[in-house]
């Protein structure tokens, strides 16, 4: 009795004490969560908008789209595009399309009113120059680069439907590196982009959300569908915008008292306005107080048994977890805990299977990586059988050839040599791009002396052909192609390279040998996507009888083992062939 005593006083005292400060401090917190609520809006907001920017940055930076915009800056006002420039802009917007299914429509105007267009529904007005003219002055006086635009329909087009989209507009100047302008661009947005994280926030039943534009413009809701009360909060607030402190402002409308939230976006281009009535926040506070008052009689009566419980709860798990962990320690990788727990403990218990099953896959790929070095040790051994004497043999039977005056044999000679001597004698683990290239050419060389109806090509930048690489890492796709396809009528392959901006080299092997067989593919594709430090002990029973399949998987598994799984092979069937993707780290980025 005496321990219920000493809780239940002082928190009686503690909660009579601070019921004065109550409401502010909720006042406090509602607002803060608001600002919180408004910051994530933004950030959603922002992340819509910013795929419409990112393809307006596309248009900006491509020289062979701009370069269309300035052909037509200085024609005739309004002149019709050339059907070749039409359609590379025609791409260019069904791309965005493709990629954002937000998009309604794309306007791209040059400086003179020449339109390349493309929308989901109606059709261009014939008096189109003067929507144009408007956005020109609207971003003249925004002094800004973009600006967004408020709800509205499609007034640029002729609408043949009944059902017409509300969209949100981003019009952007387009300027090329030089800073000079040459046209705009409009990318209508479907409001339904918006509604999803604004029509959720409702704090109280009288109060209302708003997304504003830099000059105070009601966004969304759609302003045509709201009461006039919003359009009079909106006007309070920007009236005392001037006396915002951290975003927060108070007004009086119809003698009620209203608080205003707003969160400003970090491209200036719009913000997040919450207002709520201050009543509704107080008498939510004075609920809550009482309710808290009646409840906590309850919660004392439950806080002795509650406790006694909730000890026994934790301390049961943890004793178990103990156990298993002495366990672990001597030795004992097959112990496990049983819980049906979701929380802290159970994620404790979780976590301690997860560690010791990695653990033994973790000794377990150790130990076969280890044999794997050693049987490929030891099959280097086998496989140097003096070189030197390999070597010479097959240079004195090349000029005893060329002597003969059979320089075809010579050749073809030099080249058996010069692969051999790549293969074997070269002991490197890395190897410059241009060395593995010229083994290739050897390579498919000797092939073409046997089947002429092969033929490829290599192309590779020269700027890429300093780059590092692993050694015979490209080989195995190559021969892949030579055993199933070399009995085509005609066959291409062609090996090229590319550095993409996440600073990765990627070499592409392909051909018009008609393609793998697609349950084999789907297999070779399994053992790809498996997990690489896992994936050697399947590969032989999986692709039994064909060491190509094996090669490729293999090749995989040895590129991730060394890279991680960023890197590694793609292999797809595309049109009447196969084209092998392999992706390596850049190691020379500062030669680049």
């Amino acid at each position: 009795m005496s321990y219920v005593l000493l809780v239940f006083i002082p928190v009686v005292v503690s909660a009579t004490f601070f019921s004065n400060h109550y409401l502010k401090l909720m006042e406090k917190t509602v607002i803060e969560d608001s600002q919180q609520t408004s910051n994530q809006i933004l950030v959603n907001m922002d992340f819509i908008m910013s795929e419409a920017k990112s393809a307006v940055n596309y248009l900006k930076y491509n020289d062979n789209l701009l370069s269309i915009l300035k052909t037509y800056s200085d024609s005739v006002r309004g002149a019709y595009p050339d059907i070749f420039d039409q359609l590379r802009l025609d791409e260019y917007m069904i791309d965005i399309f493709k990629s954002n299914s937000n998009v309604e429509g794309i306007y791209i105007a040059t400086n003179n009113n020449t339109i390349f267009h493309q929308q989901k529904l109606g059709a261009l007005k014939s008096d189109y120059a003067f929507y144009l003219d408007q956005w020109k002055e609207q971003l003249r006086l925004s002094k800004e680069d973009q600006i967004i635009l408020p709800t509205h329909e499609q007034e640029i087009l002729i609408q043949r439907s009944n059902t017409v989209p509300h969209v949100i507009s981003l019009i952007s100047v387009i300027r090329d590196y030089d800073h000079r302008t040459w046209g705009v661009i409009c990318i209508d947005l479907n409001v339904k982009a918006f509604e999803k994280s604004l029509d959720m926030v409702r704090y109280t039943s009288g109060s209302q959300t708003m997304l504003t534009n830099y000059s105070g413009e009601m966004i969304y809701p759609i302003p045509q569908k709201v009461d006039q009360q919003a359009h009079e909060m909106l006007k309070e607030v920007n009236a005392n915008e001037a006396n915002m402190k951290d975003g927060i402002t108070s007004f009086k409308l119809d003698k009620q008292k209203y608080i205003a939230v707003s969160s400003e976006s970090s491209n200036k281009n719009w913000k997040v306005l919450n207002v709520f009535p201050y009543k509704e926040v107080a008498s939510n506070v004075i609920k809550i107080r009482n309710d808290v008052y009646m409840l906590f009689g309850g919660f004392l009566l439950l806080f002795v048994v509650g406790a006694f419980v909730f000890s026994r709860y934790i301390t049961s798990p943890v004793k178990r977890l103990i156990l298993s962990f002495r366990e672990v320690d001597k030795g004992n990788l097959d112990v496990k805990i049983d819980t049906n727990a979701t929380d802290e403990i159970g994620l404790m218990c979780n976590s301690f299977n997860k560690m010791v099953h990695n653990l033994k896959i973790t000794i377990r790929d150790n130990y076969e990586m280890e044999i794997r070095e050693k049987e490929a040790a030891l099959s280097a051994l086998q496989g140097q059988m003096n070189p030197h004497f390999l070597y010479n043999s097959l240079e004195m039977i090349s000029m005893t050839a060329v002597l003969n005056n059979d320089y075809q044999c010579s050749e073809m000679l030099n080249k058996l040599g010069n692969t051999l001597r790549y293969t074997i004698y070269n002991n490197e683990k890395w190897v410059a791009l241009d060395k593995e290239m010229s083994y290739l050419e050897d390579y498919l060389g000797l092939f073409r002396e046997r089947f002429p109806h092969i033929q490829s090509e290599i192309a590779i930048p020269k700027e890429l052909l300093h780059l590092q690489i692993m050694k015979m890492s490209i080989q195995p796709f190559v021969e892949n192609i030579l055993v199933h396809a070399r009995n085509k009528d005609f066959l291409h392959i062609q090996i090229s390279a590319a550095i993409d901006d996440q600073n990765t080299l990627t070499v592409i092997v392909s051909d018009n040998g008609g393609g793998i067989p697609p349950d084999r593919l789907a297999l070779i594709k399994k053992q790809i996507k498996h997990n690489p430090k896992r994936m050697f002990q399947n590969v032989n029973e999986n692709l039994a009888g064909s060491s190509t399949g094996i090669g490729i998987v293999n090749t995989s598994k040895r590129m991730a083992l060394e890279f991680g799984e960023a890197y590694g092979v793609e292999v797809n069937n595309v049109n009447d062939g196969v084209v092998v993707k392999i992706r390596y780290p850049v190691t020379d980025p500062i030669a680049l």
